[in-house]
């Protein structure tokens, strides 16, 4: 047992360091959003690189963390985590499970801003092209009743008209 307490204790400085990474990711991507909101391209090629050098370490920490967990007898990734909760039954460990929690809640918000940033990047990308279309001449943009954007062929708008 004495040889699992010490990985167990290793493990969750692995998560905290987890934790620590995923706060940092968290806010750059926020200062991302406010950047692609702003259209700020500068601004971007810095968060972009911050980006990826917490990627890298969560990377790299992911697969000290995977070891530990292999030799605890657990699968690895975030599953495992879950598995090695129950088989050493560390719901009342008093910091196992709270960093655990801690790391899913993060992890949580990391997805959903993610999530959010990839919609601004995807709607200006729309309209880039749709900029683009209209400015060679190849569709004409109209907003139907509904205020949605319609983009059509001039020919078969003017035959709709």
């Amino acid at each position: 047992m004495g040889d699992t307490t010490i990985l167990i204790d290793k493990l969750i400085q692995e998560i905290k360091k987890d934790i620590t990474l995923s706060n940092e990711l968290l806010e750059i991507l926020i200062q991302e959003k406010v950047c692609l909101e702003q259209k700020n391209i500068e601004q971007m090629e810095a968060i972009i690189e911050q980006k990826n050098r917490i990627v890298l370490a969560l990377n790299d920490n992911q697969t000290a963390r995977d070891t530990i967990q292999e030799q605890l007898g657990g699968p690895i990734g975030f599953k495992g985590l879950q598995y090695i909760l129950k088989k050493f039954n560390l719901q009342k460990h008093p910091v196992f499970k709270v960093t655990l929690q801690e790391l899913e809640k993060l992890l949580l918000q990391i997805q959903k801003l993610s999530s959010i940033n990839s919609s601004i990047i995807a709607v200006s990308q729309t309209q880039t092209t749709r900029i683009i279309d209209v400015l060679r001449g190849r569709k004409n943009t109209c907003y139907g009743e509904d205020a949605h954007i319609y983009s059509t062929n001039t020919s078969n708008f003017l035959t709709k008209a």
